[in-house]
């Protein structure tokens, strides 16, 4: 185990209180939605709260999150919370769909993401990896300090137009960014009148320009689906992008294509669900290692040892076991989605516990990477939790960045390879340090919203490697 010197500070976290008024849970959930768990949570099975006419558990035994996600996952259904957020946004996806519909776009879209199939957009993260590396080479060693969230949300951002569009998104990305950035800042709004169950009578009123942004958005999205239909893409052209594979994508029972509709609403899903959970989770990467010496120095020495200056590959991924190591573990310590809701269709029971029907049941990876029944010292960053053995000692349900049961992240092997390829290639040449808030910085704070980004802009340095 690494343990961390008497100089190295404490990495950030939130102010959890023992108790909390209903003005001050509101506040706290409304602006925070992890300040808002009590310090029991972190201690006990389950926890029920009452917010006026809202029912709600918190669960964190892996058994009860198991027969939730899993045993009985039909009975769980995606809560009206987050519904309310992200439908308006994101549609009828992957993301949001229930039941058949949900069973239907899975089947069919499920081969698209196949291990196999993902081989070739690696070369897009190698790629981009290389560049942003030399785009870092005017700056490194100057002292010149640079929000290190806004890097990764670029990259990623990158990454996910070209192998979506190909090289047919080159010329349109100064578009695409801030548009994209307009929407994940409103999916991250939760009004009180959601988080109290009033939203029925006070409906979730979008701005303007967040309508011009979902627009700018839509807009390109159906011109890419016209131009490649008009290609006959169907019919055997094939660009070799995520846009071709779903545009050729058959249910394996009715042999049905996605309809027009259908592909817009899973474009902007994984538009929005497969850029910015990875560059939030490589930023708080880059952040614990850069509060720890120790772990930093085996990421770089494995990343130098075996690229030697090249970009990352496909083929390294299998070697870059500590690199592995240090991102899964500040996945646990700052989870990409730091929690998830469901609702209970019909009563339930679980190990006793009575579940009402419609109660919402809150499974929150912030806690469950965090209870102390689960993790030893589970504040530490210590990357051997996930060397091989220790992993096959524990139970899967105690550890899910990326949820768990038939609804598990579809992206889950996209966004390790790409996460994976960008911290080895940059952490070969370059040392990153935090601006601390005395010297121009800001101050460090997981902020919820709908995923776990920065509260304020992370600002680094980077130093070339020697």
């Amino acid at each position: 185990m690494i343990v961390p010197g008497n100089s190295e500070p404490e990495l950030a976290t939130v102010k959890v209180a023992k108790k909390l008024s209903l003005p001050r849970y509101l506040y706290r959930a409304n602006t925070n939605f992890i300040s808002a768990f009590l310090d029991e949570c972190y201690d006990e099975d389950i926890n029920y709260y009452r917010v006026l006419n809202r029912s709600t558990v918190i669960i964190s035994n892996p058994d009860y999150v198991k027969h939730v996600l899993l045993g009985n996952y039909e009975n769980y259904r995606k809560a009206d919370f987050q519904q309310n957020v992200l439908t308006p946004i994101v549609g009828h996806g992957l993301l949001t769909a229930e039941g058949e519909d949900w069973r239907r776009a899975r089947r069919t879209i499920q081969p698209s993401f196949q291990h196999q199939r993902l081989l070739g957009f690696t070369q897009v993260m190698s790629n981009a990896a290389a560049k942003m590396a030399e785009d870092w080479r005017a700056r490194s060693g100057t002292g010149e300090a640079f929000d290190i969230n806004a890097e990764m949300m670029a990259i990623t951002v990158d990454i996910i137009c070209q192998t979506m569009f190909g090289n047919d998104i080159t010329d349109r990305l100064d578009e695409i960014r801030p548009a994209i950035s307009t929407i994940i800042i409103e999916l991250g709004r939760s009004p009180v009148a959601e988080l109290t169950g009033l939203a029925k009578y006070f409906p979730r009123k979008m701005k303007p320009h967040v309508l011009a942004a979902l627009e700018i958005v839509d807009s390109m999205i159906a011109e890419f689906i016209e131009a490649r239909r008009a290609e006959g893409v169907t019919g055997g052209s094939n660009h070799g992008d995520l846009l071709t594979m779903l545009l050729t994508a058959q249910d394996s029972e009715t042999g049905k294509f996605l309809d027009h509709q259908q592909l817009r609403d899973e474009i902007i899903t994984i538009f929005m669900a497969g850029h910015e959970t990875t560059a939030n989770a490589l930023t708080w990467a880059f952040y614990a290692l850069s509060q720890r010496a120790a772990v930093y120095d085996q990421v770089i020495a494995e990343s130098r040892a075996l690229l030697g200056g090249r970009p990352a590959e496909f083929k390294d991924l299998e070697n870059l076991e500590f690199n592995r190591m240090a991102f899964e573990e500040a996945m646990r310590l700052y989870p990409p989605v730091p929690g998830f809701l469901r609702q209970a269709i019909e009563a339930d029971e679980i190990d006793g516990h009575k579940i009402r029907a419609g109660t919402e049941v809150v499974i929150s990876p912030w806690i469950i990477h965090r209870h102390r029944k689960l993790w030893d010292q589970p504040e530490k960053f210590d990357p051997s939790r996930f060397a091989t053995d220790a992993v096959a000692g524990r139970d899967k349900y105690a550890y899910m960045p990326f949820g768990g049961g038939p609804r598990i992240c579809i992206g889950l092997t996209f966004a390790m390879m790409e996460a994976q390829i960008i911290l080895a290639t940059l952490s070969q040449h370059y040392r990153l340090s935090l601006v601390p808030e005395n010297a121009g910085g800001y101050k460090v704070e997981p902020l919820s919203r709908i995923t776990l980004r920065p509260h304020f802009p992370m600002m680094m340095t980077a130093e070339p490697v020697a």
